[in-house]
């Protein structure tokens, strides 16, 4: 299960060695109703560059199931 403070996904990992052991990468799309869309981890704020919205950073933490 990868967790935030807002929600939380059900997960399938993959784990890449070229990647940092601190970060989680999630393909970009999908659909809620298919469990698969990180917008429902990510709280709702406002970037301080531009005024637009901070999209893909979010803390999580991953726990079995």
């Amino acid at each position: 299960m990868l967790r935030s403070r807002v929600s939380e996904l059900r997960v399938t990992l993959h784990f890449d060695p070229t990647m940092r052991r601190d970060v989680a990468w999630m393909p970009k799309g999908g659909q809620v109703r298919d469990g698969r869309c990180a917008n429902v981890l990510v709280a709702a704020a406002e970037s301080d560059l531009g005024s637009g919205a901070a999209y893909y950073d979010e803390c999580v933490s991953l726990s079995a199931t």
